[in-house]
């Protein structure tokens, strides 16, 4: 993949690139696949009325630091949240401790002891990029304290695939035909780890109806669907998703935290 035309603050390819390289090159490949997301996610927040905003940000599901660098070098202070599988590695350790990146070691999204460390109200933006359609779990715990360490006044965004997009699986009418369901396969259910799936995927109706059940406290303040992620087949399906935006391939969205007052009032029962 070659480089797409930067945004503001937003380092090209060859930099990330560079910059992983020089702590092992950390998952370059899934860097190059994963950059033109990155890079959206970025130009959609940086075109927004929070475009300017600085300060706090938690980074939940940072990975290889891919996209929290972007965030980093534009001048958050950023905590970056993910498994000790990842965490622990020699390459994460080493970008973290040369940008200043704070490590938090959380074992499972689902039980979230590791963000206990972290104060109430101490972050001003939430990052959770690509994870809400991997939480095979009833998440209200985590937001529930995700909740907790945002500050009124924050802001969480969110990214993920479009159920709806051009190549997505509402699309899959093979499967449809012989019978085979929707979602998940059983081959994939059998064959991959937890957290491995996209157990879930949304459209930008249900996501916004997911965060208004959770907290009267959280508004929806911008709603996006961003072209699509990847490259393959671009020059077929960039005219076509120009066209007609439902089709886009992945979720842009603001939540905003204007007073804390209420609090997470959804609730698990059986």
């Amino acid at each position: 993949m070659t480089d797409t035309p930067p945004a503001a603050g937003l380092p090209t390819l060859a930099r990330l690139e560079s910059l992983c390289a020089a702590h092992g090159g950390i998952e370059a490949g899934y860097l190059a696949q994963h950059y033109r997301r990155i890079a959206s996610t970025w130009q959609a927040f940086s075109d927004g009325p929070r475009g300017q905003q600085r300060g706090q940000l938690l980074d939940i599901g940072s990975h290889w630091l891919h996209q929290t660098l972007v965030w980093r070098l534009n001048g958050f202070e950023v905590t970056a949240v993910d498994v000790p599988e990842t965490i622990d590695t020699g390459h994460v350790q080493g970008l973290a401790a040369e940008h200043g990146i704070s490590l938090c070691r959380n074992d499972s999204l689902e039980h979230p002891a590791g963000l206990a460390a972290l104060a109430d109200d101490s972050q001003d933006l939430i990052l959770m990029s690509e994870v809400i359609e991997h939480l095979a779990f009833n998440p209200v715990t985590l937001w529930r304290e995700l909740y907790r360490l945002l500050r009124p006044g924050g802001v969480l965004i969110v990214t993920t695939p479009n159920y709806y997009a051009l190549r997505g699986r509402a699309w899959n009418i093979s499967r449809f035909l012989r019978g085979h369901g929707g979602g998940l396969s059983v081959d994939e259910i059998l064959a991959t780890p937890t957290m491995g799936h996209h157990w879930r995927e949304f459209s930008l109706a249900e996501l916004r109806r997911y965060f208004q059940l959770l907290s009267p406290d959280w508004r929806i303040e911008r709603a996006l669907r961003l072209p699509h992620r990847y490259r393959r087949l671009a020059w077929l399906l960039d005219p076509v998703e120009r066209l007609l935006p439902p089709l886009r391939d992945q979720i842009y969205m603001e939540i905003g935290m204007p007073t804390k007052a209420v609090g997470i009032t959804a609730q698990p029962r059986w």
